[in-house]
């Protein structure tokens, strides 16, 4: 015999399981009917019979839990900034006293974070001189008699003179001092960078894009203000533009905010005008540094009759600063303005003598500075060329003859269509 306790399945009567089976569904079949008579019967209520699950269900949750109460009030918290008045804002007399507490508040900062950066890297780099300056070594020389006290019996003749000859460490303690003091300093500045700004900051930047917010609200509804909105907007942009200086460009937060608010104004009240176009030329040429924040705006195909005129006066200068004029020479779009616009014949002979004088100026091997802005005036001369072909023929031929000795290098290949 094993010792194998597992059920023998060949010899169960499945006939008989299968009948006790129905028999105990039959018993609990009947105890199921049996009980639920009696509940009817006991309730008392005659239509518990004809109640939907969900309406039982219901009821039991009501009886269990109290009614459901209604939400809380709501608190709106109370504005934290004085609301600006519009007619300030309509008249470029009154709109920057209206913000010149918030925008200096901004200004400011952005000073006081500069400093603090630059504290900082001063304290590090303080740290860094000072390090190898704490300790230094020190050479002595140390004689010690060891006495001998001999081997078997035998005396020693006398004690050995040891000479010993190392480098001791020393410190240099005014040195330790400074540069504790360093890193106090530097930790009480971390932690007031740590600190946060406060309330006053958030407040100002809200008050000043709030007033953005309301003059292009006043340009888009068409007010009978709009002309004086659209000044004092204008006047606005270019103050805040004056106002980007090197510690606003140092401090990430200011930096972006200005640069926010000077294009959303830009975009509002300057890119849609083509009047204005020809003052932010003038003005990115005059204020060189700020281009690159004004550039996004430009836009000279906006202004399709100062078009030759914007084009000339950046060709002009475009030796002094060849990657800004590149930035802004890209801008023109000159196939658009030929198709979009069509210009007379002698505004396109002017541009043609325009490039042409630029070309020359860029000499018979452009520097590799000039290399991009000499390309640019290459393709521009080619897509007028081919425009209404051949009306300009001429006029490039003379160009090309003209300066035959000087522009014989510029390439001539610009001529295969």
């Amino acid at each position: 015999m094993t010792k194998n306790a597992a059920v023998w399945m060949d010899v169960i009567d499945w006939s008989q399981v299968d009948i006790e089976l129905e028999k105990e569904n039959r018993d609990w079949m009947k105890a199921t009917k049996l009980q639920s008579s009696q509940g009817h019967s006991t309730s008392g209520s005659s239509t518990f019979g004809n109640e939907t699950p969900e309406s039982r269900i219901l009821s039991r949750v009501r009886r269990s839990f109290s009614e459901s109460q209604p939400p809380p009030p709501v608190h709106f918290p109370k504005r934290q900034y004085r609301p600006i008045d519009f007619s300030l804002l309509s008249d470029k007399l009154t709109i920057l006293p209206a913000l010149q507490d918030d925008i200096a508040t901004l200004v400011n900062f952005a000073i006081g974070s500069r400093d603090q950066i630059a504290t900082c890297a001063a304290l590090d780099l303080e740290y860094l001189e000072a390090l190898p300056q704490m300790y230094f070594n020190l050479r002595r020389t140390v004689e010690e008699l060891v006495a001998c006290p001999g081997v078997r019996n035998q005396a020693c003749s006398g004690p050995a003179h040891v000479v010993l000859n190392f480098a001791e460490k020393r410190a240099r303690h005014h040195v330790i001092e400074r540069v504790d003091k360093n890193r106090e300093q530097y930790i009480n500045l971390v932690k007031i960078l740590e600190r946060g700004v406060g309330d006053v900051i958030p407040i100002s930047a809200v008050r000043v894009e709030t007033a953005i917010t309301l003059l292009a609200r006043a340009v888009a509804t068409k007010t009978k203000h709009r002309e004086s909105v659209l000044e004092s907007a204008s006047f606005l942009f270019y103050h805040l533009v004056s106002l980007v200086n090197d510690s606003i460009r140092a401090s990430p937060s200011m930096r972006q905010f200005f640069s926010h608010c000077i294009d959303a104004l830009g975009n509002e009240f300057i890119a849609p005008f083509p009047e204005k176009t020809r003052t932010l030329l003038y003005h990115m040429l005059e204020h060189r540094r700020l281009a690159p924040l004004l550039a996004p705006i430009f836009s000279p195909n906006a202004n399709p009759d100062d078009f030759v005129a914007m084009y000339q006066k950046i060709a002009g200068t475009f030796l002094e600063d060849p990657d800004l004029s590149f930035s802004l020479l890209s801008k023109f779009d000159v196939q658009s303005w030929l198709k979009a616009n069509c210009p007379t014949l002698s505004d396109r002979q002017n541009f043609v003598a325009i490039v042409g004088q630029s070309l020359a100026a860029c000499g018979l091997a452009p520097p590799t500075n000039l290399g991009p802005v000499f390309e640019i005036f290459r393709s521009h001369l080619r897509l007028l060329f081919r425009h209404q072909f051949p009306s300009l023929y001429d006029n490039v031929i003379q160009l090309l003859l003209n300066r035959l000795i000087k522009i014989i290098a510029i390439r001539i290949y610009f001529f295969s269509i």
